[in-house]
């Protein structure tokens, strides 16, 4: 697969950038994944809590015996911290 730019892209890839919104959702962006559609966004929606009404107001990264977990404070209505690996 080749991107706009002619470099080669990729199907998934380690992101650059990590977005929470405000909709309940994270996304992660990397320069070398191919989008989906033509000249649309390299971000990709990792987690979608909005069915249960999640608003991701900040996000932390942390370690625990050698593995990695995203902290993602929900400060919506269910005011938590929502945990991904």
């Amino acid at each position: 697969m080749v991107s706009e730019n002619g470099k080669p892209s990729k199907v998934s890839d380690k992101a650059l950038f990590i977005f929470a919104t405000l909709d309940g959702t994270i996304s992660g962006w990397s320069p070398v994944v191919a989008p989906i559609v033509a000249g649309t966004s390299h971000a990709t929606i990792a987690a979608n809590r909005s069915n249960v009404g999640a608003s991701y107001t900040g996000l932390a990264i942390g370690s625990s015996n050698g593995h990695n977990f995203l902290f993602a404070a929900d400060g919506g209505p269910n005011r938590r911290v929502d945990v991904f690996d």
